[in-house]
């Protein structure tokens, strides 16, 4: 492969149709880990060692290949929990509608991302079948970043799934205001992150990003 390696970045950037595609050292690394593993090839797999190497995209392509054809089923980050890998396969299985939260798996502090968080859960198609979100009606949609999930509400009863070990939201604290066409700013942490034309939608979006309400206002 006509690969360049990119030390600072630390990127293999790999030729591709029409330009370049680029992956991080340490994501090939661990995804060839978690294949080899999975397919049963362990003279496949990577050795810590050889991180930002050739040689680790090249077992990797072996792997693939290895793979294609068989049913390995839904292809996980591997760092997602297994805990998180269940209750998102099973929710694809059975069409729940859950509500996902993003965040820092170190700390648990939650991201407050409001777009492509609700929906049923899907899987995309090729050789490693990453589980997708899918908003209500569409047939598709986006990757999840799985192994960044730090809380799951399932929708239909409002039971929550699961819950970072310190799981916690910033500060949330309304500010009112008189400068049309906005008249309501939310601070988090004492940053200015959303701003409103009415106090409702301000209210409304606190409770979406608490997960108290399963709709989030324009």
């Amino acid at each position: 492969m006509d690969v360049q390696i990119n030390e600072r970045q630390r990127l293999y950037v790999i030729p591709a149709e029409g330009g370049y595609s680029c992956k991080g050292f340490d994501v090939a690394l661990r995804e060839a880990q978690a294949l080899a593993d999975t397919l049963g090839h362990p003279e496949l797999r990577p050795a810590d060692a050889e991180r930002g190497t050739l040689e680790v995209l090249e077992k990797h392509r072996e792997l693939i290949r290895l793979a294609q054809g068989q049913d390995i089923g839904t292809w996980f980050h591997p760092e997602t929990p297994r805990k998180v890998r269940r209750i998102l396969e099973a929710a694809r299985k059975d069409g729940s509608r859950l509500r996902i939260f993003y965040g820092d798996t170190k700390t648990g502090r939650d991201w407050m991302e409001e777009n492509d968080v609700l929906g049923t859960i899907g899987r995309s198609t090729g050789v490693l079948k990453i589980p997708l979100m899918l908003a209500e009606g569409e047939h598709g949609g986006p990757g999840l970043l799985e192994h960044c999930i730090v809380r799951i509400i399932r929708v239909d009863d409002r039971r929550e799934l699961y819950r970072h070990s310190q799981y916690h939201l910033g500060l949330m604290e309304i500010e009112h205001e008189l400068d049309p066409p906005y008249v309501a700013t939310v601070r988090v942490d004492g940053k200015v992150h959303a701003r409103f034309r009415t106090n409702q939608a301000a209210y409304h979006w606190m409770a979406y990003m608490a997960g108290e309400s399963f709709h989030c206002p324009e």
